[in-house]
């Protein structure tokens, strides 16, 4: 690991002697990124290294190897080409879940609706359109080579697209039982999030994990979706409901057609096309952002710190700006990364003081200097704090601190500026300290000269221009041809400028704000004039207490009357982007912008792990937390920093989850626990009501709730849709909209990868999960923090462990578990990497594959197809047909009888040899979703579309293989 940025170092002191024993301390503040501090042997803080950026050498690898394999995500690629001239579109059926009902020709008498456009679209391509209401069949016996399911969108409201399911539902087991099943797509609108500003609707998403586990349970229908956009044109719409085309997940925006892949591994770099999440008004700071940031100014979360020995925390009620600032933000140093501290001078009220400090009390007014005062909240030093006179606003008090603790220690201290001595100031107009350097000269009684650039030249004995080849001449003139006595100029000075000319021997020349008076020194020297310079990190840092004494001493002729208030222009914070733009402006004019109104700031860049930890200061609230799931999680939260827990079950805490319920607390960990119903808003509500008034403001949420009942898409009924969708959709809708106002940096969605791979026996399940991975799309896309984790099969917890065999079916299809001591560090990482989206399950491809070998065909599985590298089954398969094929008929049905065996076999998880000739299926235990497994085997071996009936019309081994040998094509009349 090497260094490679780091965002605000400060050097609060320098040891009484030299340290040669030094304490350290580390936080990680996310991945890669630390907070550190130094401290001498009497814990004397010595450095602090905020946002340290350490970066892998390459090849250095790294501890989080397992999530390429087990990461996993839909990426859409671009298919947009002229496409050919289709065949014939043949007869369509276009029905969907609305009443109105017609011939597709029929005058509209109002805007048209999303069905009828579609009818439209495919009978202006040539096809031969019906249309039904209710997702029903034509009872005429004129059956569709092709159905387009329409599925309701947002305007038709969520309850109409959950009983939509239900109408799909039928539709497709009624496709299914047709002697030609006819090909099913199902439409939806705006279901997807494709580019940066689409808002998916995750009523609608639901169909897109219904689909893909229909497609894996009835893979004779060819099941596909297909997501438009009511903004483009319906011709583009069914110019790909009639393309023959292995694309299973089609996305169509602007004329545009996209599909989806399936693809393995973390995205490359951050989701920088979504906008930062942002969260609710709490304490902040800003930043500016690394060069080309679309925000150049970010707020971001302020941990507050509390004042140590010598130290006040301030609430900024004013921050000044200078240019500085201003090139911190638009014009950042090549090579720096991070985020930049911005202002350096503030004026606010005492919140809170170290224990040794007894200048100030809680209340006082207070200007005060660091770097990067631009916050809610600052801890200074309260020797570089000063009291505020009433008479002086909140705007002008943090206006003055630097600048004029600045010009004291640079023409009085470093200066030693004198009654009757010339200076020659020759600073640029932007350099704030510019108009203080006046006033303090005007004090100590010096003759001023200023270059032609002054914003006040009326306070000038004599004014020169620089760029006059005979200014020089000009002063020395006016000085009775010795030249000024000292010269504050910026760091630009070089032999030859013409500057030293103007200093008389034994003068002093200062360069302020940095070190470019060095190539001076040679001619400096020769002359006896000193050479110095002001540095301001420096006079914060090791020189405090010299900054420290020319502040007060500044301070005193400003209450005295002796200097005066500089002129500002004050902005919101919340605007700081447009006042920085332009402060340059106003400096020019000897204005300095001040910004105002830290209230106004609502919006703060949500960070999930302030610290690299969860808050100690904050609440999180997690649904399903009385699982043991739920509290695994919550474990690992304590653990990690969370400091208030609150615990959300439908029912109270049973013996085991109260117990660990205790033994959090005993840990320190404050936990609530609540009985609630999520999928009810007012409990919602009451919950989160009380959780505002009693508890640590919330910051972060998990839904984990959730209920799962096996069924195919063949038994499913709209009670177990309801009961599935019911905690996981209204649950999460509940959650987003009672917490839109709290100040989250996390939203996450517990979320599986039933919805992103189809698992068969999880429609429901899949298309609720489905609704959750939209929410979080659509959440991001509003500038709001969310994750949903597509989570594979926890092992030992968690729904798939809840029935015995189905962790292990999983398994054996390919599909892998994890524990959750696995899970958590990977969420954290997760949550890092700021993806709304993103499935964490292990897929072990050659046996995904072999289980479902149809799924190779799928444009959706084409990358993992590819990575696979192993067409073993299918390529076994075709070597069986072959052999089948080759062998003579009366023959057949023992060397097939063999092949039903092995394959019942290995679903049953028994063995060829467990598999009787006569035993029926059902008595070896063969369920639904076995079947289906079974049937996919079957069709890959045989080279055949079967029913799905046909194994328990024929339920034994036997029958089965003298039915399929009936099926079987005959070699000579293909020949």
């Amino acid at each position: 690991m090497v260094p490679t940025a780091v965002e605000r170092i400060d050097l609060p002191g320098e040891p009484g002697e030299p340290a040669t024993r030094i304490w350290s301390h580390a936080v990680r503040r996310a991945e890669g990124v630390f907070d550190i501090e130094i401290f001498d042997a009497g814990h004397r803080p010595l450095l602090v290294m905020e946002g340290l950026t350490l970066t892998p050498l390459p090849g250095a690898g790294g501890g989080t190897e397992a999530d390429a394999e087990r990461l996993h995500r839909i990426e859409w690629t671009d298919l947009t080409a002229p496409r050919p001239a289709p065949g014939q579109p043949g007869h369509w059926l276009v029905t969907g879940t609305g009443p109105e009902d017609g011939p597709q020709d029929a005058a509209p008498t109002g805007p048209a609706s999303f069905p009828a456009l579609l009818a439209g679209a495919l009978g202006a391509a040539g096809a031969r359109v019906t249309r039904t209401a209710g997702a029903v069949l034509p009872d005429d016996g004129d059956l569709p080579g092709h159905v387009a399911f329409v599925a309701p969108d947002a305007t038709d409201g969520e309850d109409a697209q959950r009983r939509g399911l239900a109408r799909l539902t039928a539709l497709a087991r009624a496709c299914s039982d047709l002697p030609v099943p006819p090909r099913l797509t199902v439409v939806t609108n705006r279901a997807q999030a494709i580019g940066p500003d689409d808002v998916p609707d995750p009523g609608a998403a639901l169909y897109w994990g219904f689909t893909r586990v229909l497609r894996r349970e009835h893979p004779e229908l060819l099941a596909r979706v297909v997501d438009v956009d009511p903004a483009d044109e319906p011709a583009d719409w069914a110019a790909e409901l009639v393309e023959d085309t292995a694309e299973d997940q089609v996305a169509l925006r602007a004329g545009r057609r996209l599909a989806a892949r399936l693809t393995r591994g973390a995205p490359d770099g951050e989701s920088g096309a979504l906008p930062a999440p942002r969260s609710g008004r709490q304490p902040f700071r800003a930043g500016a952002r690394r060069p080309g940031a679309k925000e150049p100014v970010e707020f971001l979360p302020l941990a507050r710190r509390a004042p140590g020995p010598g130290e006040i925390e301030v609430e900024v009620l004013a921050v000044a700006l200078d240019h500085g600032d201003a090139l911190r933000v638009f014009g950042p140093p090549a090579g720096v990364a991070g985020v930049l501290p911005l202002g350096s001078g503030c004026a606010g009220l005492v919140t809170a003081a170290g224990p040794d400090v007894t200048a100030f009390t809680l209340g006082d007014r207070v200007a005060a200097c660091a770097a990067g005062t631009f916050a809610s909240h600052v801890t200074v030093r309260a020797e570089h704090a000063v009291a505020v006179p009433d008479a002086l606003g909140d705007a002008e008090a943090a206006a003055l601190p630097l600048p004029m603790g600045a010009a004291w220690y640079a023409l009085s201290d470093l200066g030693r500026l004198e009654p009757g001595e010339t200076v020659l100031i020759d600073l640029p107009p932007q350099v704030a300290v510019r108009a203080a350097v006046e006033q303090v000269a005007r004090v100590l009684g010096a003759r001023i000269v200023t270059t032609s650039a002054a914003p006040n030249q009326d306070a000038s004995d004599l004014v020169v221009d620089p760029a006059d080849p005979a200014w020089t001449d000009a002063v020395r003139a006016a000085t009775g041809g010795r030249g000024v006595d000292l010269i504050l100029a910026s760091p630009v000075g070089q032999p030859g400028d013409g500057r030293l000319d103007a200093v008389a021997d034994g003068g002093r020349y200062i360069t302020f704000g940095g070190t470019g008076g060095r190539a001076l020194g040679a001619e400096a020297y020769s002359r006896g004039i000193a050479l110095s310079a002001v540095h301001l990190p420096a006079l914060l840092g090791p020189r405090s207490r010299r900054f420290a004494a020319a502040l007060t001493a500044a301070w005193r002729l400003l209450t005295d009357g002796k200097l005066e208030p500089l002129p500002v222009r004050t902005r919101p914070m919340a605007d700081a982007v447009a006042a920085l733009r332009d402060s340059a402006e106003a400096a020019a004019g000897g204005v300095r912008t001040v910004l105002v109104d830290a209230p106004g700031v609502t919006e703060v860049t949500a960070l999930p792990l302030s610290g690299g930890r969860f808050r100690p200061d904050g609440t999180y609230l997690l649904t399903g937390g009385l699982g043991a799931l739920g509290l695994s999680l919550a474990e690992y939260l304590a653990a990690h920093g969370a400091g208030c827990l609150v615990l959300l079950g439908r029912s109270a805490p049973g013996p085991d989850a109260a117990a660990r319920v205790e033994a959090l607390r005993a840990a320190g960990t404050r936990v609530t626990t609540e009985r609630c119903d999520v999928a009810d808003p007012d409990a919602v509500r009451a919950v989160l009501a009380r959780v505002r008034e009693d508890l640590p403001p919330l910051r972060g949420v998990v839904h984990a709730a959730g209920l799962l009942e096996d069924a195919t898409v063949r038994n499913l009924t709209e009670d177990q849709v309801h009961r599935v969708l019911a905690p996981k959709t209204a649950g999460a809708r509940n959650l987003d909209e009672a917490t839109a106002g709290d100040p989250l940096d996390l939203f996450v969605l517990f979320s599986s990868a039933a919805a992103l791979v189809g698992n068969a026996g999880q429609a429901a399940y899949a298309a609720a999960n489905s609704y959750l991975d939209a929410l979080a799309e659509a959440r991001r896309r509003r500038g709001r923090p969310a994750l949903s984790v597509q989570w594979g099969p926890f092992t030992g917890t968690g729904l798939a462990a809840s029935e015995e065999q189905r962790g292990a079916r999983l398994e054996e299809r390919g599909m892998g578990g994890f524990p959750p001591e696995e899970a958590w560090p990977a969420l954290v990482r997760m949550l890092e990497r700021d993806e709304p989206v993103i499935g964490y399950v292990p897929i072990a491809l050659r046996r995904w594959f072999d289980a479902y070998p149809d799924t190779a065909a799928l444009g959706s599985w084409e990358r993992l197809h590819s990575a696979a590298r192993d067409d073993s089954a299918s390529a076994g398969g075709g070597d069986f047909l072959a052999r089948l094929l080759a062998t003579p008929a009366g023959d057949r049905p023992a060397v097939a009888e063999e092949e039903v065996r092995r394959l019942a076999g290995r679903v049953l998880r028994l063995g060829a040899e467990g598999v009787g000739s006569e035993v029926p299926f059902k008595e070896l235990g063969l369920d639904s979703l076995m079947g289906l497994e079974l049937r996919n085997r079957l069709e890959a071996s045989f080279g055949l579309r079967l029913s799905p009936t046909l194994l328990w019309s024929y339920g034994t081994a036997a029958a089965l293989a003298a039915a399929l040998c009936e099926r079987l094509p005959d070699p000579a009349a293909a020949g």
